[in-house]
């Protein structure tokens, strides 16, 4: 018996989702609790989602960066009894560090390390404000280095009207692939949907599981949750994020 299932959770592909945070100091009280509390549920979706499949093995990574970059989980963890830590926020945004650390990763296949015993990534970021570094010549690098970055769902979420979603869109490739919450509660629902829907496409393989029509469907859901809507690349007014 032990062989037959070893034999079928070796058939299982990987799904790497993952979180490349913005925890500067802008971050700090309300928006960063929203982050940690829209991960904690995100990860008990996923994980409910990883054990009803059969051939998908979600692992979350979760990068957070401010001044510099570091992962709050070990690497790529599996879902099964990961707890994670409390993420904290202080210091400067530093993206160019979250992008040479996220390379590092991916292209030196520490991460994914047979392309065929795995799907192509989702990545999603998360910010609330304008990069302080030279941000653009690593996206330059990564994008053109990186096959799994190329092939990556990649979903941004900009938190609050203040964020810099110019650089939001650069990062995914597609300024209608960047979600704006307008308060705290949108960021903490935009977070957990993204990650439910898009794991759902790419295990199903369904159509319509690209970054566009992931958003599309997290922000019908946030519109049927109650709690403020949403635009793709926001509209509103910074008084509404407090």
């Amino acid at each position: 018996m032990s062989n037959v299932n070893e034999k079928t959770e070796a058939a299982r592909k990987v799904l790497p989702i993952i979180y490349v945070l913005d925890t500067s100091g802008s971050m700090c009280g309300n928006n960063i609790a929203a982050v940690n509390e829209a991960m904690r549920e995100a990860i008990e979706d996923l994980t409910d989602i990883s054990l009803k499949n059969r051939d998908a093995d979600i692992k979350v990574g979760i990068l957070k960066f401010s001044t510099g970059a570091e992962w709050v989980t070990d690497g790529l963890s599996d879902l099964n009894g990961l707890c994670l830590k409390e993420i904290d926020a202080g210091g400067i945004t530093d993206l160019a560090s979250a992008l040479t650390e996220l390379h590092d990763k991916l292209s030196g296949y520490d991460f994914l390390k047979d392309g065929a015993k795995s799907y192509a990534p989702v990545i999603i970021f998360m910010s609330d404000g304008t990069p302080t570094d030279d941000w653009e010549e690593k996206l330059e690098l990564i994008k053109s280095r990186d096959k799994w970055f190329a092939n990556a769902i990649k979903i941004a979420v900009a938190a609050g009207y203040d964020a810099d979603t110019d650089c939001l869109a650069a990062l995914t490739g597609n300024p209608e692939a960047v979600i704006t919450a307008a308060d705290h509660n949108t960021l903490k629902t935009a977070i957990m949907y993204i990650s439910s829907i898009a794991a759902s496409a790419v295990i199903t393989e369904a159509e319509g599981g690209n970054a566009v029509d992931i958003i599309d469907q997290a922000k019908k859901m946030i519109g049927k949750s109650g709690v403020v809507s949403v635009e793709a690349t926001g509209s509103g007014s910074p008084d509404d994020w407090t």
